[in-house]
Order: C-alpha cells, then sequence, then structure tokens
C-alpha cells in the first residue's frame, strides 16, 4: 500500500508545478492593436532615431496586457519645403508588458487620419472630385461624362491647390499598431 502523505505531497508539487508554466501568446502578422501616442511629433524639431512611445489600448489579454507600452523610433524625416509637405515615417520594435518584460515586435501606425506624405489627405482630392463632377453634370447638360471629366479635373486641382504642411502629431492620439510580423511571448 503506498503511502497517502506521499500521494498528497505528490498532488500537490504538481499543482504547484502546473501553474507555474507561463501561458504562451501568438499573436498572429496583421493584427492591429489599439494604441494612444505617448510622445509628441512635430517635423520642426523630429530627426531620424528619435524615441516614439505609445500605449496598448487594447481590452484583450491575449494580444497585450492592458499597461504594455509600445516603444519605437523615427526611421525616416524629410522636412517641409516650399513644394512638399514635411514627411516623417516612424515604427515600433518592441512591446514592454507591465512587469517589464520586453517582446520583440515589428510594428507600424495605421489608421491615424494624419496626413499623407504629400500632406494631403484623401479628403483634398474627394472634394475637389465631388465639386468637380457637380459642375460637369450642370455644364455638360447632366451627361454622365460631364460628371467624370468633372470629378477627375475637380480631384486633380483638389489634390494640387493644398499648401505643404508640417507633420505635427500631438500626444494622446489614437491610431493602431499593425503588426507587420506575428509575435510570440509567454505570460510573465
Amino acid at each position: 500500500m503506498r503511502n497517502p502523505r506521499f500521494a498528497l505531497l505528490s498532488l500537490l508539487t504538481l499543482a504547484a508545478f502546473g501553474s507555474a508554466v507561463a501561458e504562451t501568446y501568438n499573436i498572429p502578422k496583421n493584427t492591429k492593436v489599439p494604441a494612444v501616442l505617448l510622445t509628441a511629433i512635430d517635423s520642426k524639431t523630429v530627426r531620424v532615431g528619435d524615441k516614439v512611445k505609445a500605449n496598448s489600448l487594447s481590452d484583450d489579454p491575449s494580444i497585450f496586457p492592458e499597461g504594455t507600452v509600445f516603444a519605437g523610433y523615427v526611421t525616416e524625416f524629410t522636412p517641409k519645403t516650399k513644394k512638399s509637405s514635411a514627411k516623417l515615417v516612424f515604427s515600433f520594435t518592441k512591446a514592454v508588458l507591465p512587469g517589464g518584460q520586453a517582446v520583440k515586435i515589428e510594428g507600424m501606425p495605421v489608421d491615424t487620419g494624419i496626413k499623407s506624405d504629400k500632406g494631403r489627405t484623401s479628403t483634398d482630392a474627394t472634394t475637389g472630385a465631388g465639386i468637380g463632377a457637380a459642375a460637369g453634370v450642370l455644364l455638360n447638360k447632366n451627361k454622365g461624362s460631364g460628371a467624370i471629366i468633372g470629378g477627375l479635373i475637380g480631384g486633380a486641382v483638389g489634390a494640387a491647390t493644398s499648401k505643404p504642411r508640417e507633420v505635427v502629431i500631438k500626444a494622446g492620439k489614437n491610431f493602431n499598431v499593425l503588426l507587420v510580423k506575428a509575435v510570440s511571448y509567454k505570460a510573465p
């Protein structure tokens, strides 16, 4: 007959080691993680290599736990000129979990609503196209070809007439971090 104390001790040991095994999280490529920018970025002062930080806003702990900080840096910068807007690109290279564990990532900001690299949004061209299409219909006596021609001309004018801009992104700006590669890490 086996010793009941040994059996109880074995069960307790197994339970202790079983609960100590860290859960592994696998986040697929192209996952978007909601985030808020912690570092203000201004094209008047930014330089390649400047650090950028953002907080995860994900309420899904299987992605990154609440309190995770994304850290990265400015990878490209072109200052504003008389003819073109400033351009800057930044990316995220690690996620720092609340306990301090750093996880290597390749992430880029998306869904920012920030002006494009030419300082224009699609709204500039879209508004011009809409106005051009309406004018084309009126001038061409309600024919579809007038709308098409007017829309093309209006879109081009709308895109071309917007002024070059600086890029200013304030801390507190919400966006998504797109994971360019899959991420795998063990829970702390």
